[in-house]
């Protein structure tokens, strides 16, 4: 254990904003945020099994930003990327638990790697977006998301999110407009995993105002195990809602795709439940 605090203790240098809090009040910004940074990795990225990882990576936890937000981040590593059993890596991503948000939301977030190799239980944020645990943005969000890989390989119950939208029990305000883009290699799916890539998924949440989306997605052959659930330029609600408007724009490229006993695969499409 203290190899893998060592080894990330030098990888989260590298880390445009994390706020966290263990008090029961919110920790948080007065006024506005404005993040940008830029993490560019030669070499090959290992992060240790149950090791947390951040690159260019915004993240709040039991926080609030009273204000706008505005992040940039973009983040490259140019060698393999390996994030071991029950490891955790935001590369280019934007996070909020249990936080606020009270002004308008606007994240330019781009991430690049070559091959990904994900171990059971994993969780891999690329150029994505996850908010969750009653995290709420009072006003409009808008995100330009571009995540590019090369093979994925994703083990038995991992999580991975590419230039992709993820909001569990949280709320928006005002109006959102999402742009996202992806070009991934062969991607390989173990038992129950669940991968989405230019996509957006709400479940328990909702969106006050109107909601624009497009997506752009290039991929390579798909192998999903069994139970494995995976979705491209697609969006996906479950007992969710949006207050008002929707246009759904989605253009995806796909090579050979195949799906193990009770898998679910969504391509470019629109699903409410």
């Amino acid at each position: 254990m203290k190899a893998s605090k060592l080894i990330i203790a030098a990888v989260i240098t590298g880390a445009a904003f994390a706020a966290t809090s263990a008090m029961a009040q919110p920790g948080g910004i007065g006024g506005r945020a404005t993040i940008k940074s830029t993490v560019k990795m030669n070499g090959k990225l290992d992060v240790k099994r149950g090791a947390t990882a951040h690159f260019a990576n915004f993240k709040l936890k039991n926080s609030r930003i009273n204000g706008n937000a505005d992040v940039r981040g973009y983040s490259e590593t140019d060698g393999p990327v390996t994030v071991k059993k029950n490891g955790r890596l935001g590369h280019g991503s934007f996070g909020m638990y249990n936080s606020q948000i009270t002004g308008n939301v606007k994240a330019d977030i781009e991430a690049k790697s070559k091959r990904i190799t994900v171990g059971r239980g994993a969780k891999v944020f690329v150029g994505a977006v996850d908010m969750y645990n009653q995290s709420k943005i009072n006003g409009n969000l808008d995100i330009r998301a571009k995540g590019e890989t090369g093979t994925i390989k994703a083990g038995k119950n991992s999580i991975g999110l590419v230039s992709a939208l993820q909001m569990n029990g949280s709320t928006i305000g005002g109006n959102t407009r999402f742009k996202l883009y992806s070009r991934t290699g062969n991607l390989t799916l173990g038992k129950n995993a669940h991968t989405y890539i230019a996509s957006a998924s709400l479940t328990n949440s909702a969106i006050g105002g109107p909601m624009t989306m497009t997506s752009n997605v290039k991929l390579g052959n798909v192998k999903l195990g069994k139970n494995a659930n995976f979705a491209a330029g697609a969006f996906r609600m479950n007992n969710s809602s949006i207050g008002g408007s929707v246009d759904f724009t989605s253009d995806v490229s796909a090579g050979n795709v195949s799906l193990g006993s009770g898998a679910d695969v969504s391509l470019g499409s629109f699903q409410s439940s």
